[in-house]
């Protein structure tokens, strides 16, 4: 059976208000999906509508398969984004998605459309990324493996099955 790269999606997991005037957009880390947010949705005053987003190849999506670039994520999120009524939008991003974040911010600019706040956590800004880390998004998948296992941590199961 072969893999389709599906666009990434926005799952809303909390309605709010229905004369809300904020849309906040969790971005999970790449290991998490929308479910890994709830427990900072119920600190988000309840007027708030709270969306998340499944990117393919990951939690739920499995079957999928994954995007191969940053931009395909931001371009699907983007698109979905301008594509509803407009409210303001405030971003939060938790490790790849602060920078999945960081780049959706500058998309939506392009598109005429307000980001409200954007609130990266646990990854530093890009300016200030560390040299080698963009080397590591150059290595083949064997490679990545090797490099990440040397750094200690990496379960058995997933050097083994990259």
């Amino acid at each position: 059976m072969s893999r389709v790269r599906a666009a990434t999606a926005i799952e809303e997991l909390r309605s709010g208000d229905p004369i809300h005037q904020l849309d906040v957009l969790m971005l999970p880390s790449a290991g998490g999906g929308p479910r890994s947010m709830a427990p900072l949705v119920d600190r988000l005053p309840a007027q708030v509508r709270v969306w998340a987003a499944r990117y393919p190849g990951r939690i739920g999506e499995i079957d999928d398969e994954p995007a191969a670039r940053l931009s395909d994520i931001v371009d699907d999120l983007a698109e979905a984004l301008t594509a509803r009524p407009r409210h303001r939008v405030a971003i939060f991003g938790h490790s790849l998605g602060a920078m999945i974040g960081w780049q959706l911010c500058g998309a939506l600019e392009q598109r005429d459309h307000e980001v409200a706040a954007f609130f990266p956590a646990a990854c530093p800004p890009p300016h200030r990324a560390p040299r080698d880390l963009h080397a590591l998004a150059d290595l083949e998948d064997r490679e990545l493996i090797q490099h990440l296992d040397m750094l200690g941590g990496l379960p058995e199961e997933l050097a083994a099955d990259p």
